[in-house]
């Protein structure tokens, strides 16, 4: 889990332009895992 956190950021910086989507993928990640849970 921490593991894909740190892709995601990585990838965040590494590329301004798909920062709004893997940030919004990201937060939609976030809320399936809250759902399954």
């Amino acid at each position: 889990m921490i593991k894909i956190i740190k892709h995601f950021f990585s990838a965040i910086v590494d590329n301004d332009n798909s920062k709004l989507f893997l940030l919004k993928y990201y937060y939609t990640s976030l809320k399936y895992n809250a759902i399954n849970f």
